[in-house]
């Protein structure tokens, strides 16, 4: 199965628009504060909705989302 990622649809305004609800010019200041709070949830909690008490968090390099741009555009609510 490809992986779509948000530069693949980056370069096509009217499909972006149509996957974020936003334009091209509106989603770029968004990443920044998303990262900070992602990695911050992240930091504190592990997926199954456990505090995280050993392990640090960190993205793996096999992940389908590798960049924060990829992580918006997936947990953009539609």
């Amino acid at each position: 199965m490809a992986h779509v990622q948000c530069t693949d649809v980056q370069d096509r305004p009217l499909e972006f628009l149509d996957v974020t609800s936003l334009t091209l010019d509106e989603f770029p200041p968004l990443v920044p504060p998303f990262e900070a709070a992602f990695h911050a949830h992240r930091a504190a909690w592990r997926l199954d909705g456990k505090p995280r008490t050993a392990r640090r968090f960190s993205v793996d390099n096999n992940c389908p989302l590798p960049t924060t741009a990829d992580r918006l555009c997936f947990f953009w609510p539609m």
